[in-house]
């Protein structure tokens, strides 16, 4: 009797060893977790490593948002059913956690290395970062020791997965737009009261004067602004306001009235398309001749906003 209950004494101790073992090695994973904070090292590298690391959010943001979601499920199901169908989702959330960190690194890197700037980028960033905060607090409050003793870690744990959850959806709307324009979902609504502009936009005849408004506006909206719009842009250029496009960007002027050959908005487009100065990227919709012709037609003849500028001449 005595052997049986001391062999049942030493199983109990290896038991608890093993759970506090346990416990303390969960403590490491929302340290593991904010790993990817050391690429923020490469701010400073050359800028080859930044562009590689930084291209990386496209493909790293997925990740995260799926996971995530999933976990929110997978507790979802545990609370509705009281209990009965419960997943253990300590490692979920570590993965969430990591994958989330990466990505907003890789996002910074992103915006840093392509002098991305604006708005809509200062905000994406910012609720990027709220979101990997909140996923890791998640994922320290699961990870506390004696999680499943007591209300507190586990209501915490919710909480902060909840905000996660949240946060989540909103920056990646925010990426949507950023991508795809801020309109992307709701510009194909059948029932908009408005008609949409359908066809290549209308260039006046050779010959006839160019302006701004509408016929360069409408260009520019459709070949350039989805990365130069006030929202949104890059090297410090403007192109969906006229005051903005003569200003230029952090190269200088990029337009100079009168002189097609010496403005930049013309000399880049002429560019080979593998040339890395090329405008528009190669991988977005480039301008035909007829609307190349037009833009130098434009600055040539003084790039003036409309034709209203034209009479008071």
């Amino acid at each position: 009797m005595a052997k049986a209950d001391k062999r049942e004494s030493e199983l109990g101790d290896r038991v608890e060893f093993k759970k506090h073992t346990s416990s303390k090695r969960l403590l490491l994973l929302p340290f593991l977790a904010c790993s990817p904070l050391a690429l923020l090292l490469l701010k400073g590298a050359p800028l080859e490593w930044s562009v590689f690391f930084g291209r990386l959010h496209l493909a790293m943001l997925h990740l995260p948002i799926g996971i995530l979601l999933l976990v929110a499920l997978m507790e979802l199901v545990t609370l509705l059913s009281r209990g009965r169908l419960s997943y253990r989702t300590d490692l979920p959330v570590f993965v969430a956690a990591f994958t989330t960190v990466a990505s907003t690194v890789c996002g910074i890197l992103l915006a840093d290395s392509e002098a991305s700037t604006g708005p809509l980028i200062t905000s994406h960033l910012r609720w990027g970062i709220a979101t990997a905060v909140f996923t890791v607090l998640a994922l320290a409050f699961r990870c506390a020791p004696n999680y499943q003793l007591g209300k507190l870690w586990p209501w915490a744990y919710q909480t902060a997965l909840l905000v996660a959850c949240g946060m989540l959806i909103w920056t990646g709307h925010q990426g949507g737009s950023i991508t795809h324009g801020e309109q992307f979902l709701t510009e194909r609504i059948p029932w908009r009261s408005t008609p949409l502009a359908k066809g290549a936009v209308e260039i006046p005849p050779p010959g006839a004067p160019v302006y701004y408004e509408p016929t360069m506006a409408a260009l520019f909206a459709a070949k350039c602004n989805s990365c130069h719009k006030q929202a949104y842009f890059k090297g410090g250029l403007i192109m969906d306001s006229y005051e903005a496009l003569l200003r230029g960007g952090d190269s200088g002027a990029c337009v100079l009235p009168g002189q097609s050959a010496s403005s930049t908005i013309i000399t880049s487009i002429l560019l080979p398309i593998s040339d890395d100065d090329h405008m528009p990227p190669k991988d977005k919709s480039q301008l035909t001749a007829q609307e190349v012709e037009a833009i130098e037609r434009w600055v040539q003849g003084g790039a003036l906003r409309s034709m209203l500028d034209n009479a008071s001449r």
